[in-house]
C-alpha cells in the first residue's frame, strides 16, 4: 500500500515562519548563546544602566510605603511553597467547580492536608498571611501565629467545609479587586480617570478566554465591539497614547486549534477586521494578545492577513504581543520588523517576559518534547527580553516598541539603549508596579509613554489571572517581590543578568530537568510530538506514509496450526482500505497452545530478572524506533487520531520501562523474615498467563499486559482484538526482535 493516506487537510502550506518553530526547538545552552551575540555592551555602558536602575529602586522605596494587601502579603508569605500555591489554586479551583459538595471535599483534602508554617509576621499585617485567611470567620486574629494550623483545623471541624468556602472565597475576591479595573468597560473607563490624569494611558483587556461554543465566541466578540465603542478617543491624540484594547483570538474562535488552522486563520482574520474598522473609527488601538506557545505561529499567520489589508492603509494602531521566554521570541521580532517592511506597514508591538510559564513546562513534560519551548532560567528570560527590546529600537521605522516589565534594571537599560528621539512606552499590569512607575513617570516630568494593562469583567472570569499573576510575582526571586523588601539591597535588584549567563553548571534550571529526563534515575519518558510544531507534523506525516501495509497475520505460536479462512482486514474509517490479511485459530488448537506455554515457562524462568528487563528496555527503543510504523497501524486499523496514536505508542513504550524498572527495584528489596533475619525478596512466577486486550487501546494495553507477566517471569498467551491484529502483531515484534523467545509470548488471533 504506497498511496498517500496521511495529510493535514487544514495546513497553511509553506510558511515563512519555519524559523520560528526551528528556534523553539533550541537547547537552551544554544538558544541563550545566539542572544549574546546582540548584547555586547561596554563596561561604561552596562555601568550606567546600573547606577540609573540603583537610583530608581531607591528612590521608590523612598517615596512610598508598601502598605496594601498584595504588597504586604508578597512580603509576609512566600507563594512559591507548597502552602501559598495550594491556598491561591484552590481559591482558583472553587470558581471552577460547579457543585458546592465537591469544592466542600477539595477544600477538606487542601486543609486537612497542608503542612503550614509559622511565620514571623514581618508585614504586620495579619490578613497578609495566607495560613490565616480562614481565621476570618472567627471574628479575631491570632497573636500566636504558631496555633494557626490547630485554629484552622478546629474551625474546619466546628465551622465545616461550606463557611470556610465562604471566607475563601470572600477575601480572593477582595484582592481581586487590586487587579480589576471595573466589572464593565463603563466602570473601568471612570475608573481610570484620575489614573489618566497622572499621565497613565490604558490598554483594556476584556476577560474571557477559549471559547468552547459559538455563543461564547460570539459573547466575547461583543464584549471587543462595546470596549472599542465606549473608549472613543479623540482624532487628535497621537494613537501612540489612545487608549487600547487586547483581544485574545483564543475568545473569538472555538475552534482555534491546529486541526482547523487555515479555517480559524481565516475566520480571526475576519472578525479582527471588523474590529480594526470600528477601532479606526474610533481611534482606539488594538494588539493581539499572547497565548500559549502552540499558537503562535497561527497568530502570526493571523497578524499577517490583517496587517497587509487595505482597511489598515494609513493607520499605525494595530499591533502584537510577544512573550520573551520563548526561544523563539528574538526570531519573531526578526520576522516581523522584515515582513512589515516588505509590505510597507507599521505595528505596535508589546514585548512581555510571558505569562503562561507554568503551563509551557508541564505541556511540554506532558508531551515528551525533546525541548522546553520557554527558558527554564530567569536571567535567560531576561537576556532575550534584552536582545529582543534592542532590536525593536532598532526598528523604528515600522514598529511602535512598548515594553511591559515590573523590573527597575529593564526599565534602565531599555532607557539607554533608545536611540535619541527615539519613540516607545513602558507599560505595567493594574494592581502591580505602580509604585515604580509612579516614580518613573514623576522623573520624567510626564514625558514617559506609560500603559498600564487594565482587566476588566467579572471576578469569575479573572480569578484564572489573579492567580497567574500573583504566583508569578509572589515567588521570593521575583523583582516584584524583592522592590518591596527593604531588606534586599537595590545594587543587588540592579544586577546585570548577563552577568548571570554561564556560571551555572547546566544551562537550564537545575531543578527542571528535561521532558526526556522527568522521571531521573527511574526511568527515561517516552518521547512526544508538539503538532502545532510544522516541523514535527510534517515529519510524522511524511514518515507514515511510506509504511507498508500489505501485512499477513497468523498465530504467532509453537502449536501446530489450525486455521480459518483467510479474511481480509478493513479500515474502520474508510472501507475502501484493505490493510491485510487474518487467519484466526481454531478452538482445538488451544491444548497445543497451553502445552508450548507450559513448556516455554522452563525456558525463561532461566532468564534472570536483569535480562528480563533488558529485554523490555530494548523493545522500547524499537518501538521508538518504530513509531511511525506502529501509529501509522492504529489510525487505519483503529481509528485513532494523530495525537491518540501519538499517545497510544507512547504509553505502550512507557509500559515497558516502567516495569523494567520495577522489577530491578523489586530484585534488590531486602524484607525482614518472620524470625527477624533480612531475606532478599524472590519472584516467584505465577505459571502461563492469559492476557486479553481491547480494541480501543491496541498497542497501549496490550504491552501493559503483556510487559507486566513478562517482567514477573511469567510466559504470556496474548489474544488481541479481532479488531487490531495488525498493532498487536507489530507491536509484539519489538518484543521478539529486542531477544525475547517466541516461546515466552505466544500471539493467538482469534474470534472468542
Amino acid at each position: 500500500m504506497n498511496e498517500v493516506l496521511f495529510y493535514h487537510s487544514e495546513g497553511m502550506g509553506e510558511s515563512d515562519l519555519q524559523q520560528v518553530a526551528e528556534a523553539l526547538l533550541k537547547d537552551e545552552k544554544t538558544a541563550v548563546e545566539s542572544l549574546l551575540d546582540h548584547l555586547v555592551f561596554s563596561e561604561t555602558f552596562l555601568k550606567q544602566v546600573a547606577s540609573s536602575a540603583t537610583a530608581l529602586i531607591e528612590k521608590v522605596r523612598l517615596e512610598h510605603r508598601f502598605s496594601g494587601p498584595i504588597d504586604a502579603m508578597l512580603i509576609e508569605y512566600d507563594l512559591s511553597t507548597e502552602e501559598g500555591v495550594a491556598l491561591m489554586c484552590l481559591g482558583e479551583a472553587l470558581m471552577r467547580i460547579p457543585d458546592p459538595k465537591k469544592q466542600d471535599e477539595l477544600i477538606k483534602e487542601k486543609i486537612l492536608g497542608s503542612n503550614w508554617k509559622n511565620r514571623s509576621g514581618k508585614s504586620g499585617m495579619m490578613l497578609a498571611n495566607a495560613a490565616a485567611w480562614g481565621l476570618v470567620v472567627s471574628g479575631k486574629f491570632l497573636d500566636d501565629q504558631a496555633s494557626i494550623l490547630s485554629t484552622l483545623r478546629q474551625l474546619f471541624t466546628r465551622l465545616g467545609e461550606p463557611v470556610i468556602r465562604t471566607v475563601i472565597k470572600r477575601v480572593l475576591k477582595q484582592l481581586a479587586n487590586q487587579f480589576i479595573l471595573g466589572e464593565t468597560i463603563k466602570e473601568a473607563k471612570g475608573n481610570a480617570k484620575s489614573l489618566a490624569k497622572k499621565g497613565y494611558a490604558f490598554s483594556f483587556d476584556m476577560l474571557g478566554e477559549s471559547a468552547l461554543t459559538e455563543k461564547d465566541a460570539n459573547f466575547y466578540f461583543e464584549q471587543y465591539q462595546l470596549a472599542i465603542t465606549s473608549l472613543s478617543g479623540d482624532p487628535q491624540t497621537p494613537i501612540e497614547k489612545a487608549h487600547s484594547v487586547s483581544v485574545k483570538l483564543s475568545a473569538l474562535c472555538p475552534f482555534f486549534n491546529i486541526w482547523h488552522e487555515k479555517k480559524a486563520v481565516n475566520f480571526l482574520s475576519k472578525k479582527l477586521l471588523e474590529l480594526v474598522q470600528l477601532a479606526k473609527k474610533h481611534h482606539v488601538a488594538l494588539c493581539i494578545d499572547a497565548e500559549e506557545n502552540d499558537r503562535l505561529t497561527m497568530t502570526l499567520e493571523v497578524f499577517k492577513k490583517v496587517i497587509q489589508h487595505h482597511l489598515l492603509d494609513g493607520w499605525k494602531g494595530f499591533g502584537f504581543a510577544l512573550q520573551a521566554y520563548h526561544k523563539g521570541a528574538l526570531e519573531v521580532v526578526k520576522w516581523l520588523t522584515d515582513y512589515l517592511r516588505k509590505v510597507n506597514r507599521f505595528a505596535q508591538i508589546r514585548l512581555v517576559k510571558g505569562a503562561y510559564w507554568d503551563t509551557e513546562i508541564k505541556l511540554a513534560q506532558q508531551l515528551g518534547l525533546p525541548q522546553y519551548p520557554v527558558f527554564t532560567e530567569k536571567f535567560h528570560t531576561d537576556v532575550s527580553y534584552a536582545a529582543c527590546a534592542k532590536l525593536l529600537l532598532e526598528g523604528q521605522d515600522v514598529i511602535f516598541p512598548q515594553f511591559a516589565t515590573h523590573n527597575a534594571y529593564t526599565l534602565s537599560l531599555i532607557e539607554h539603549l533608545a536611540p535619541k528621539q527615539a519613540k516607545y512606552e513602558c507599560q505595567c499590569l493594574h494592581g502591580m508596579g505602580k509604585a515604580l512607575y509612579d516614580t518613573y513617570l514623576n522623573q520624567s516630568n510626564g514625558q514617559a509613554v506609560i500603559r498600564m494593562y487594565a482587566p476588566v469583567g467579572v471576578h469569575e472570569d479573572l480569578l484564572p489571572y489573579l492567580v497567574r499573576r500573583i504566583l508569578e510575582n509572589g515567588a521570593n526571586s521575583s523583582f516584584v517581590n524583592q522592590l518591596i523588601d527593604e531588606q534586599v539591597d537595590a545594587k543587588t535588584l540592579a544586577q546585570n543578568p548577563l552577568e548571570q549567563v554561564g556560571k551555572h553548571y547546566l544551562w537550564h534550571h537545575p531543578n527542571i530537568p528535561l521532558p526526556a529526563d522527568m522521571f531521573g534515575s527511574a526511568r527515561k519518558n517516552s518521547q512526544g510530538k508538539q503538532l502545532a510544531n510544522h516541523l514535527h507534523l510534517t515529519a510524522m506525516i511524511q514518515a507514515m506514509n511510506v509504511v507498508s501495509f500489505d501485512v499477513d497475520i497468523k498465530p504467532v505460536t509453537q502449536a501446530p496450526a489450525q486455521l480459518s479462512g483467510v479474511k481480509k482486514i478493513i479500515s474502520p474509517h474508510d472501507h475502501r482500505q484493505v490493510l491485510g490479511n487474518v487467519s484466526l485459530a481454531l478452538k482445538e488448537m488451544v491444548p497445543d497452545i497451553v502445552a508450548c506455554a507450559q513448556k516455554g515457562q522452563t525456558e525463561w524462568e532461566q532468564f534472570n530478572v536483569t535480562q528480563r528487563a533488558a529485554i523490555l528496555n530494548q523493545a522500547a527503543d524499537l518501538m521508538h524506533e518504530r513509531q511511525y510504523q506502529l501509529m501509522a497501524a492504529a489510525i487505519l486499523e483503529a481509528g485513532k487520531t494523530y495525537q491518540d496514536a501519538i499517545d497510544e505508542l507512547r504509553e505502550a513504550i512507557d509500559f515497558l520501562r516502567y516495569y523494567a524498572n520495577a522489577s530491578l527495584e523489586l530484585k534488590d528489596r531486602i524484607l525482614p523474615g518472620p524470625t527477624g533475619e533480612e531475606n532478599r525478596l524472590m519472584y516467584v512466577p505465577t505459571g502461563p498467563t492469559l492476557c486479553i486486550s481491547p480494541w480501543n487501546f491496541p498497542v497501549a494495553i496490550f504491552i501493559g499486559q503483556v510487559s507486566a507477566a513478562l517482567a514477573a517471569g511469567n510466559v504470556v498467551i496474548a489474544k488481541p482484538a479481532t479488531q487490531t491484529m495488525i498493532c498487536a502483531t507489530w507491536a509484539s515484534q519489538c518484543l521478539y526482535d529486542a531477544g525475547l523467545p517466541e516461546s515466552a509470548l505466544q500471539i493467538i488471533p482469534c474470534e472468542r
